[in-house]
Parts: C-alpha cells; structure tokens; sequence
C-alpha cells in the first residue's frame, strides 16, 4: 500500500480518531478559518504549512504507477501525479472506507484535521467515537460527533489522560508538528529517543529534540527513502 503522507506515519491516532468533519461545509486548515478547540487562532495555520519539511513520494508518471494490488481506497482514481510524483486526494464515497476500516466509517468530504476527504467514524453521539470508554485519550470526552454525523478527534486534555493510556509519565499532551490539536506523544532528552524505528527516514538524524518535544526534519536523502520500510526503489526525498 502507498504510504507518504508524513504526518500518518508519524502520528497515526487509534482508529482514525484524528480525522473529523466540518458541519458547515467550510474549508478546515486554512488561513481564515480557526481550527483549534479553544475559539481562539493560535493554531489557525494553513495546513500546507504543517508538512514544509522534505518528505518521501514515489516517483510517477500517470497515477497508474500510484497503486498496486490495494483495496479501492488507494485505487488508480485516488491518487494524482502531480510534478512527477504521487500525491493522495483522499476517499470518494463510504464503500471505500467500509471496504478497509468495516461498516461504520465513511468518507467525510471536509476532514477537521486534514485538507482532504478522509475516512472517519459515524456517529449519533460522542460514545460511538470512544476507541474504549476510560482509555485516556481516547475516551468519550475526546471526540465530537460532528452534526453531519461524523466524528472529531479533539486531541487529549493534559497529560494525566496520555499517562492513563500508556501506562508511562514518558507521554505527555503536547502539541501535535502535523495537526491543529494535542496529542500525545513521547518525549525526549536527545534526538534518538523520537527515532521510530521505521527505517533511515525517521532515524536520529531526522529529529530535533526540543524542549522535551520531538521534532520531525524531513528525510535527508532520496537514500534514506530507499531504504525505510514499505518504500524502496522508486521513492525520492523531495523538497517542499
């Protein structure tokens, strides 16, 4: 499967909570529309901003060289080749999502911590987002169940809640590199605590450690994208 959206290899969030649907059709991520929980702009940033760092992309040259044997959420029509490399435009319709996630999940056109449809939870209330009642972060009081009847992932409230899901004062809530909410997330005392273990792009030398926060850098070389798992030949470190 075709995986270079950096800020889901880094943060993936149990059962796609992160993602949620804006009730009123409006263009979630963007300079003009403010997207943390709190009704004040200090996360009110273009999305695009969020990814400036060089990221992995396969090579293309028609988005037939996008997929491969994959289920109908990454097929030839989800993707696009854009400056000779793939570029992922989301979900079109709720078979797709049920397809890989299960009956419950559908595609919502206008993700709240995203900028393209996403696949996401349905809901009638709060409870039907919980991942499980009580787990920390996770819990009923974490989501929002959008009007539209999609679900919100808030993020987590403080650090007590990541402590309670992870069973470590290693985790704290801190602002998320890649979303417009917190999250929790290990911290560090040098760069190799955030390395991930998922091959040369997310190695020591692709972190700063700030503050006690990871801090993601980019991949350093096409190299690196070559040789981290569930890439290879083909994929080049590119540039914002």
């Amino acid at each position: 499967m075709t995986r270079f959206i950096l800020f889901l290899a880094l943060f993936s969030i149990v059962g796609l909570g992160w993602a949620g649907c804006d009730d009123d059709g409006g263009d979630i991520g963007t300079s003009d529309s403010d997207t943390d929980t709190d009704s004040d702009s200090d996360t009110d940033t273009d999305f695009d901003e969020w990814l400036e760092v060089p990221t992995c992309m396969e090579a293309c040259e028609t988005p037939a060289d996008c997929v491969s044997d994959t289920p109908s959420l990454y097929g030839q029509d989800n993707f696009v080749c854009e400056d000779g490399h793939c570029v992922y435009v989301g979900c079109h319709i709720d078979g797709e999502c049920e397809e890989v996630y299960g009956e419950g999940y559908g595609c919502c056109d206008n993700p709240g911590n995203s900028n393209i449809p996403a696949c996401v939870r349905l809901c009638e209330d709060e409870g039907d987002c919980a991942v499980e009642y009580g787990l920390g972060a996770y819990d009923y009081d974490n989501y929002e169940c959008m009007d539209i009847g999609y679900c919100r992932y808030l993020g987590c409230h403080d650090s007590d809640e990541c402590y309670e899901t992870h069973g470590t004062e290693d985790y704290q809530c801190l602002d998320a590199q890649f979303l417009p909410i917190k999250t929790c997330q290990r911290t560090c005392s040098e760069a190799a605590d955030c390395a991930t273990g998922g091959g040369d792009a997310y190695d020591a030398d692709n972190f700063l450690c700030e503050e006690g926060r990871c801090i993601y850098t980019g991949c350093g070389s096409t190299h690196e994208c070559e040789e981290t798992t569930g890439m290879g030949d083909g994929w080049e470190c590119v540039e914002p």
